[in-house]
Formats: structure tokens, sequence, C-alpha cells
């Protein structure tokens, strides 16, 4: 099993349907990574348990019992201004990124696999934004709608303004953005260092007048890669 970090992480998943959740607390309660896992069902119980677990990160289904899920993203910064939430999402969740929806620091599939979801709990636990390759058109509706929340300060996506020219690389980094990739997997698949995909991050991010990847992912979706010429970019 992977591990993430130093620091065992507490983990709250909340999840209507039991077998699911039973099947999410199976793949986390068997990596070295997860110091506590606890389940919940309901929004209700979720807000009941969170103040005592005091969670790292809290994995939310989109189908909550009881609540809105923007009452209980809401709740759940006002109970555990630390803790990180993923929400698991299907592509027709189309009320996942409407407007009052507070931001989540990722976003993953619901039918991902075990693996796929260790990931994606480490990433946002280490404050990396996740958010599924898949769901890249509910993404682009959400910036044409102007109702895109998820970075992690909470502010909406803006159209960039004062651009600077991007390097080849820095467009091959960002169109492997778009697809989804995380920084692990732009380095290997561009045989660079994880610190030089960062700085290239902060570099795209400086350029394009953008506060966080997750925007940077959905302009290049929007707009395409600034600067693009054929065979600039890596394609998956």
């Amino acid at each position: 099993m992977m591990s993430c970090m130093a620091e065992p992480i507490r983990v709250l998943l909340v999840c209507r349907y039991p077998l699911y959740r039973m099947g999410l607390r199976a793949a986390l309660g068997g990596a070295d990574a997860f110091d506590e896992v606890v389940d919940a069902a309901t929004g209700a119980e979720a807000l009941a348990v969170a103040p005592e677990l005091e969670p790292h990160v809290v994995v939310v289904d989109s189908n909550v019992v009881g609540m809105l899920l923007a009452d209980l993203l809401l709740r759940l910064q006002q109970a555990c201004p630390s803790a990180r939430v993923l929400v698991l999402v299907s592509v027709t969740d189309e009320h996942v990124f409407g407007e009052g929806v507070p931001p989540a620091a990722g976003y993953l599939l619901r039918e991902c696999t075990g693996e796929e979801l260790l990931a994606a709990v480490c990433a946002v636990h280490a404050g990396e934004p996740v958010a599924a390759e898949d769901l890249g058109p509910l993404l682009l509706a959400a910036y044409d709608s102007m109702k895109l929340t998820m970075v992690s300060h909470g502010e909406p996506v803006r159209e960039p303004v004062q651009q600077r020219e991007l390097t080849a690389r820095e467009r091959e980094v960002l169109a492997l953005l778009a697809l989804g990739r995380r920084n692990r997997d732009i380095a290997q698949e561009l045989f660079i260092a994880e610190n030089t995909v960062k700085n290239h991050v902060r570099n795209i991010l400086d350029k394009l007048v953008l506060t966080s990847r997750v925007e940077a992912a959905t302009y290049a979706l929007r707009h395409g890669v600034p600067g693009e010429r054929p065979g600039d970019a890596r394609r998956a």
C-alpha cells in the first residue's frame, strides 16, 4: 500500500450507500498512511463526529442525505476549518459546481479505483487540488457560466489578462494539467523532476495571471494552450 506523508491522516467518509461506504473504508483502512477512518451515512452524522475527530480530509459523496451538499460543505468548513474536502461525483453532477456551493480541495469520480482514491486523498492532504480527467466537460461548463469555485481561496475563475508567452515546456505542462495530471504524473511523462514541475506551474500561473492549477487547467480547456504549435504539447 502507498503512503502519503510522515503524519498519519485522519479521514471522515460521508456516503449514504452502506456497501459503497464499506468499500471506501476498506480501501483507506488498509493503508499505513491513515491513522483513523470514520464513516457517516448522513450530513448530520458527519457534523456530529467531525469536531471530535478533527479529520485532515473529509471524503463526501455528492448525494448527501438530509441536507444540500452546499450546506454540508459550508458547515464542515465552520466545524473543521483545517480539514480538506474531497467530493466524489459523477459526470452528470452539475449541481456540485453550482452557484453557492463552497469550494472543495478536490473532485474525484465515484467510479474511481481504490488506488485512485488513495492517491487523491494523499494529494488533497498535501495541498494539491484534485480534478478527475473525465470532469473536464463539467469544469468547462462551470467556467463558461462563471460558477467555478474550485480554487483554494474560494475565488471564482477570472479571465486572464496581460499574459506573457509560455515556453515550450510550460505549454507541455499546461496541456497535461488540462488532462488532470498531478505533479508526479507530469514529472514522469516529461522525464523531469517533480520540483521542476512545481516551478513550471508557478511560472504558468504568474504568466497567465491565474491563482491555481485547477484554474489554469480550466483555462486551457476553454481557450487551448496559449501559443501552442503542432508537436509542442505531449498528449496522453
